[in-house]
């Protein structure tokens, strides 16, 4: 499959990727305004740079267990996504990924992932946010102007903050953080 293969198609409403597909390149499917449902199948690994980017109709996305990387801008501006859950076996989380994904009220983040890119969750409309154990880098301005945001647990392996990571948090009236921090 090659970059922007389906990239503005503004008629496509549901894909699924068979099994034999191991990664989803740049720009796929960027810009497709009616696309509502994503079926990934079988050893999809990562998913590249703007994948589903601008795919303001996309409701849900189920990730496969064997997925290790999701790169940056990946969905950024599908306001039509309420709930992600990110697999166990992620181990990076690009920059801006879920950004003003204005729907997005929640995310479950996998045990494996290491690093959650600069402004990862920035806009949503999260109300709390728990990061797991594994995480060492919190992106700058992670979760910026995520205006329902109201309670965070951080990670006891977190060792680093990133600036403007929680910048006009309007809400926010609980942060709990381990002792591993080293830096904010």
């Amino acid at each position: 499959m090659g970059w922007t293969v389906f990239g503005n198609s503004a008629a496509l409403q549901s894909v699924t990727l068979g099994k034999g597909l191991t990664a989803i390149p740049s720009s796929s499917f960027e810009n497709c305004i009616s696309l509502t449902d994503v079926v990934l199948q079988g050893q999809v690994t990562s998913i590249g740079s703007s994948a589903f980017r601008d795919c303001k109709s996309l409701v849900n996305i189920n990730f496969p267990e064997s997925i290790t990387t999701i790169g940056d801008n990946a969905f950024k501006d599908c306001s039509g996504l309420k709930a992600v859950t990110i697999p166990n076996t992620v181990t990076e989380m690009g920059d801006r990924i879920f950004q003003n994904c204005t729907g997005l009220g929640k995310i479950t983040i996998g045990s494996k992932v290491q690093r959650i890119g600069a402004s990862a969750f920035a806009g949503t409309n999260i109300a709390s946010l728990t990061i797991p154990d594994s995480v060492v880098e919190f992106g700058w301005g992670c979760a910026a102007d995520c205006n329902r945001l109201q309670n965070v647990k951080l990670g006891n392996g977190l060792k680093r903050i990133e600036g403007y990571a929680f910048e006009d948090c309007q809400n926010l009236t609980s942060v709990i953080y381990g002792s591993q921090i080293a830096e904010i």
